[in-house]
């Protein structure tokens, strides 16, 4: 027989299987009212056991043992920024995946970080400086855990993704669009981790423009889906500082200058009047801030205006 790759979304709540030698009672947790019933039931039980009561897609319910359900089963905790409680991936779910890391330094200046994820998986990153006098290893393992977390995010998503549209849900309902407004549909696919990206039926010239019900807008939809995109317009404040903190570029539409833009600066340091090379590190941010950079040169430490802040008209660029 072939062997299969599988995974679903179910709704569960622990619960414990009483049973006797005639029948068997599962009872909630966090149930109190118990009928007469089942009450003898669990008064003559000669088993008990801990696990979760399911409920399936389709509406079927089943009880699991605990161990199977939890090797099997991972928890889905609130995203509380999202628009919606549609199932998406929070930052305590990334956090939680990555129970252990290990960091070297190679040499005079290379950090590696080995990260070993709940399901065994393990992800290795690296960091390095260019003159080994600047070296800090703390600043290199900082450097290194925001790239391994940056990949749980997407592993997290691609496994939520297919448990609830399947492996082969690619063609969903969100729409993409052209600026003009030409109606062009093209199929796109997302992701309830909060990646869009668009498939356009055919490639043509000009960006297009993806319409998510979380909000979200993924910088590097060509990784995704096989097509490039130029830009994302018509993003609020939030949703283009949220690419941003993924790694993208953003600016608003009014902004001339050439090339001027907002991205998020890592690894920030700076060169004290005797001499010394401080690194930037920040208890609440750590070694990160926005910088603004425009046609007189970067601005490190960029604030927002009222307008900025109010504005819908931020785009991702290149």
């Amino acid at each position: 027989m072939n062997k299969y790759i599988g995974t679903k979304l179910v709704e569960a709540e622990p619960a414990k299987r009483y049973e006797d030698a005639n029948e068997f009672v599962i009872i909630e947790d966090s149930r109190e009212d118990v009928s007469t019933g089942e009450g003898e039931v669990m008064k003559n039980a000669t088993s008990c056991a801990a696990g979760y009561k399911v409920r399936y897609p389709d509406g079927y319910e089943s009880w699991s043992p605990k161990e199977v359900f939890e090797r099997a089963y991972l928890l889905l905790t609130s995203n509380d920024h999202m628009r919606t409680d549609a199932p998406s991936i929070s930052q305590e779910m990334v956090d939680d995946f990555i129970v252990a890391t290990e960091a070297i330094t190679m040499g005079d200046k290379t950090t590696v970080v080995r990260a070993m994820l709940k399901n065994g998986f393990e992800i290795v990153e690296s960091s390095a400086c260019v003159s080994p006098e600047n070296y800090d290893e703390k600043l290199g393992q900082e450097i290194c855990m925001e790239k391994i977390k940056d990949k749980v995010w997407h592993l997290l998503g691609f496994l939520l993704q297919t448990a609830v549209h399947g492996v082969d849900g690619c063609r969903l309902a969100a729409r993409a669009w052209k600026p003009d407004d030409e109606a062009e549909k093209a199929d796109v696919g997302d992701g309830p981790c909060g990646f869009y990206g668009a498939v356009p039926p055919a490639v043509d010239d000009g960006p297009y423009r993806m319409d998510t019900p979380c909000g979200f807008y993924g910088s590097d939809p060509a990784n995704c889906f096989g097509e490039e995109q130029e830009r994302r317009t018509g993003l609020t404040f939030g949703q283009a500082i949220e690419a941003a903190k993924r790694g993208a570029k953003i600016a608003r539409k009014g902004w001339n200058g050439k090339n001027q833009h907002i991205e998020l600066a890592s690894a920030i340091s700076y060169r004290a009047p005797d001499g010394t090379v401080v690194n930037a590190e920040h208890d609440a941010i750590g070694n990160r801030a926005f910088a603004f950079c425009g046609t007189s040169g970067v601005q490190m430490g960029w604030l927002a205006s009222q307008a900025d802040m109010l504005a819908e008209d931020w785009e991702i660029v290149e």
